[in-house]
């Protein structure tokens, strides 16, 4: 062999070895990143030289910088990133809705009892103007407290819109994230090596926005993905985006809903299509758990006006006239607890006398706080204490069961992250026994080049003479 071609295999050496430390170098600095793909040069032998001794071998070159990747993996830590994305919003919010049920004296019921047991001295001592004037203050204080309760509620929706706004902002700007770095990569695609980094870049895009919402992705010939949401409609195709858009719900206006905008439309995503991420874990919380709770404190604050109403349409009050309505909202008023008010404020206008004229219907309005008058969709056969304990409950079982899956489904999102991480991510420890490896092997190529020249330089020398 020549020394030309020791010293071109020196070269070839030196440059691989070179080649192998940079990007172990590049990996030590992404260890750090999140979803970073550790990356590996790829050296392969070069073709030997035929001489009449036979062939003599050229060194090694560097065929790639292939990246450590692992598909399935990938897409197991997207999906269960996006259920864990949608459990943990949905306990969130449970948790708060939790605080407009509370137990105790600061609930419904007991104030609803305390109602009724104030009809005992009234009962006991008709013509006592303060005891009547009680019992509108207790009324009063449970007004107040359905009042509360409804614009809690109201206060939960309100949140959902603007956190749906949020989400959706977001989802619209990693979409155009995910174009932009489709572009680049199908730009740099005809060169016939993968762009790591880029490749990269595009996977954390679509690991955060499976945050927000499910999605699906195509792979298209010139390196570029397709991003599918709802059921196979597209958000992202190649380099062009379509945008989400928060809309007010047809079936309930004070609802959002979200739409895919279509030639400058909206049109409404079903929401069962968006059963993932948070954006869904937000939907499912303002259209299932929501509409439970207002139905619960609505229909409580409509059967309590309506039982109290009767019964004062039914006695005379302290002038001998028939009760006047005690309470809106008259019957089928949708926001019952919204619109429930006091209609009275003299305390002779209690119809706590019967026809006789006796005490009889402020008996009647004590012996509310054990009649089973409240009975209607959300509820059936119960008091108001029991109609109140049991909306508790109904609340309670909801957050018990989001906090489980929450905790489930965000140990299964980690475990699959740490699967990718172990496969895909960097080890430090592993990289530097590499930096060391590689170092050596620059340092023999060196030698080798070193070598070489010594050799070419004795050729010079010896043909000199």
């Amino acid at each position: 062999m020549s020394g030309t071609a020791l010293m071109a295999l020196g070269t070839r050496s030196m440059f691989a070895a070179q080649a192998a430390l940079q990007v172990t170098g590049h990996n030590i600095a992404n260890a750090s990143v999140d979803g970073y793909s550790r990356q590996r040069v790829e050296v392969v032998t070069s073709a030997g030289q035929f001489t009449g001794a036979g062939f003599f071998g050229k060194g090694a070159d560097v065929a790639n910088v292939v990246r450590v990747y692992d598909g399935f993996l990938t897409r197991q830590a997207s999906l269960t990133a996006s259920q864990a994305g949608f459990d943990r919003l949905r306990y969130d919010r449970l948790s708060q809705l939790e605080t407009v049920f509370p137990m105790g004296e600061r609930g419904i019921g007991h104030a609803a009892t305390q109602v009724f047991n104030a009809f005992v001295d009234v009962a006991s001592r008709p013509q006592d103007i303060p005891s009547r004037q009680v019992v509108l203050s207790r009324a009063q204080e449970l007004v107040a407290r359905f009042n509360t309760a409804s614009g809690q509620l109201d206060t939960l929706q309100q949140g959902v819109a603007n956190d749906l706004a949020l989400d959706v902002k977001a989802v619209n700007e990693l979409a155009q994230g995910i174009a932009r770095v489709n572009d680049q990569i199908a730009a740099v695609n005809g060169l016939g090596l993968p762009p790591n980094d880029l490749l990269d870049q595009r996977d954390r895009l679509i690991q955060q926005l499976s945050g927000y919402l499910a999605v699906s992705t195509v792979a298209y010939e010139d390196g570029s993905y397709g991003v599918f949401i709802a059921g196979g409609e597209p958000l992202v195709m190649a380099g062009r985006t379509t945008r989400l858009a928060v809309v007010d719900d047809p079936a309930d206006p004070t609802r959002a809903a979200i739409g895919i905008v279509d030639g400058g439309q909206a049109r409404l995503l079903a929401p069962e299509l968006l059963s993932s991420g948070s954006i869904g874990g937000l939907l499912q919380f303002q259209n299932v758990d929501l509409v439970a709770a207002r139905g619960m404190l609505d229909e409580l604050a409509q059967a309590f006006a309506d039982r109290m109403n009767a019964l004062q349409s039914a006695g005379t009050d302290l002038d001998g006239q028939p009760g006047a309505p005690m309470f809106d909202p008259p019957p089928g008023t949708p926001r019952a607890a919204a619109a429930l008010r006091l209609l009275i404020s003299d305390p002779r206008a209690l119809a706590a006398a019967d026809a006789t004229g006796d005490n009889g219907n402020a008996l009647a309005f004590a012996a509310l706080r054990d009649e089973r008058f409240v009975d209607g969709t959300w509820f059936s056969n119960s008091t108001m204490a029991e109609a109140w304990a049991s909306a508790m409950g109904d609340i309670g079982v909801r957050v018990q069961g989001a906090r489980a899956a929450a905790e489930i489904s965000g140990a299964v999102a980690q475990q699959a992250k740490d699967a990718r991480d172990s496969f895909a991510g960097v080890n430090l420890d592993e990289e530097a026994a590499y930096l060391i490896q590689y170092q050596q092997a620059y340092q023999a190529a060196a030698k080798v080049l070193q070598v070489a020249q010594s050799v070419f330089q004795t050729l010079l020398e010896t043909a000199g003479r």
